[in-house]
This record gives structure tokens, C-alpha cells and sequence, in this order.
């Protein structure tokens, strides 16, 4: 039984933005932009993870004292103690770097336009017995932003994209997102959760009457709702609002774990993750992974600051 990949994003497609506020779907990079950026990144050991269309969860065997060289925002699993350092390149491909972190959990890169083009990272990972053998597993990641830009045409735009993260067998969800168009500036926020198990689950959800729902493939929720999941695959659902009001618009959702069902695949992340990404690129460990969103709906509202008497 294969374990399962499950991607739920909460998008709306708005007409007035110069640049359609989308999660970028498909590669489109040159590798050749990342060989010998890092040391010992050569073209041997680069491996592309950014295409949208990939819904792997990759294994990777490493050498004793050699490294592995991933592009891309990723999640990173291991079967013993790993030491990760990334690149993140601007748009000249002149890199920035972060120092050696021991046992990386996410890599994180750049977005800093409207276009939602992610500066995409690459993470050196190398095991931390130099003397020894290592395994790891990686998937790519959806990438988590906030942006406060002015757009030609709107003004002032802030824009946050919250991607959850979530390796635990059953739980629960509330999607959400929302547009706030004014004529001093407009505010966008939605969701992107990125479920992982080691086995089949069932789910249920529940939406508003005023929400249609796209998703990829068609018909995904009413397809797979109260039934089994048992294939490695990645799932994209589109809301929007049918009336076209402004608001929070929010989808909940529910999965089980269905008994029996365990993979017997290698599975190497860790089972007991339900983590909110950072929006700041990055790499990240498990002591940092999860950080609050901006214009996450879910935060509470700031005290107000008492008058003077």
C-alpha cells in the first residue's frame, strides 16, 4: 500500500491584479545556474525537485562522505543524523548562504513579486558520520510567502500564503481565505495544506453553499470523500467565491486513518508534524519550522491599547 501525498489549496484567481496570484505550477530553472555554486554541488549530484507536476516522495541514498545537492523548497526526512546548508540565488543567480544546520526539516525559498516566481533554493545534504552511509527522503514543498508591495495598478498589496504541513495519521482542518479590495490598497490570504500519512485515509469536508470548488483531478471530493485513498498523489482544490463577495470563505476538512493500511515502503519523515511553514525563506529545523502567518485569519486580533484617564 502506498502511502499518501495530499495537497489542498484554498486560491482565487482576481482579475484586477496586474499578475495572477497563483502557486507557481511548473519548473522553470537551468540547472546549469547551480553547478559549483555550492561546494561539492557538481552536476552529478544536482537533482531538480521544482517541477509541480512531481508528486514523489524521493529516497535518496548517500555515500559516506559525499553529499547530495536538492533544488527546489523541500521537506526533509532521514534515517539517522543529517547536516543541510542551502543557497538561495537572486535573480542574477549570485547566491546567499546559510551556515551548516544539523539535522534540517524544510528548506524554504525566495518570493518577492506578485508572479508567485519562487528564487528557488538548493540545499546541500551530506550524513553527519562522515564515515558512514545515509538515507533521506524528500518532497517538494508548495512555497510559503508574505509580501507588502505596491502594485502599479492597485497600490499598496499585501499578500500571505500559509502552507501547513501535517505527518500525523487523523486530524482535522479548516481552510481558509479571503480578499479585501479597497481603493487605498488590497489584502489577499490563502491556504495550501500539504497532508502526509504512512497510511490509506478516509476524509470528510464540509464548504459553504456560496463556494465552487475546482480541483485537480476533476471531481476530487466527490470522488474520494468517505473512500479509501491509497495512491502517492498530490491534490490541487481552487475555491471561489460564487457570489463574489468579499469575506473569509473556509473549507473543513477531516481524515482518519484507516487500520491496517501501514506502507511498506521506506517512510522516513517524522509521523507527529502538523506545522504552519515559515513565510521567510530559509532553512528550518524542527526547534523553528512552525511560525505564525501574517493575515492568517486564525490570529488573534492585537489588545488595544488602553486610553490615558
Amino acid at each position: 500500500m502506498l502511502s499518501n501525498i495530499i495537497a489542498l489549496s484554498l486560491m482565487k484567481t482576481h482579475e484586477r491584479l496586474s499578475a495572477s496570484v497563483r502557486i507557481p505550477r511548473e519548473s522553470n530553472i537551468d540547472i546549469n545556474n547551480y553547478i559549483d555554486k555550492i561546494n561539492g554541488c557538481t552536476q552529478s549530484n544536482i537533482i531538480d525537485l521544482t517541477d509541480d507536476k512531481d508528486t514523489s516522495m524521493h529516497l535518496y541514498h548517500i555515500e559516506e562522505g559525499q553529499y547530495i545537492c536538492l533544488v527546489g523548497g523541500i521537506f526533509i526526512g532521514s534515517d539517522s543524523e543529517i547536516i543541510g546548508l542551502v543557497g538561495f540565488p537572486d535573480n542574477e543567480y549570485n547566491f546567499e548562504y546559510t551556515n551548516p544546520i544539523q539535522n534540517p526539516l524544510v528548506s524554504v525559498g525566495k518570493v518577492d513579486n506578485l508572479d508567485l516566481n519562487t528564487k528557488y533554493p538548493m540545499t546541500r545534504i551530506n550524513c553527519k558520520d562522515t564515515t558512514k552511509s545515509c538515507a533521506i527522503q524528500a518532497l517538494k514543498l508548495p512555497p510559503p510567502c508574505y509580501m507588502n508591495v505596491t502594485d502599479s495598478d492597485m497600490g499598496p498589496v499585501e499578500f500571505s500564503h500559509k502552507v501547513v504541513l501535517d505527518t500525523k495519521r487523523q486530524g482535522s482542518h479548516t481552510f481558509k481565505e479571503y480578499v479585501i479590495e479597497k481603493s487605498d490598497g488590497a489584502k489577499y490570504f490563502l491556504t495550501t495544506a500539504v497532508l502526509i500519512s504512512k497510511s490509506s485515509r478516509k476524509f470528510e469536508f464540509s464548504k459553504p453553499d456560496d463556494l465552487d470548488i475546482e480541483s485537480n483531478p476533476d471531481q476530487f471530493l466527490d470522488t474520494y470523500t468517505n473512500k479509501t485513498m491509497s495512491n502517492k498523489c498530490i491534490y490541487t482544490i481552487e475555491l471561489t467565491s460564487i457570489d463574489k463577495t468579499e469575506g473569509i470563505k473556509e473549507l473543513n476538512f477531516r481524515y482518519d486513518e484507516i487500520p491496517d493500511t501501514e506502507t511498506k515502503e521506506p517512510f522516513l519523515f517524522r509521523e507527529d508534524l502538523s506545522l504552519t511553514l515559515p513565510t521567510k525563506y530559509g532553512l528550518y529545523t524542527i526547534e523553528n519550522a512552525s511560525q505564525l502567518c501574517p493575515l492568517d485569519p486564525d490570529l488573534p486580533s492585537p489588545t488595544p491599547s488602553p486610553k490615558p484617564t
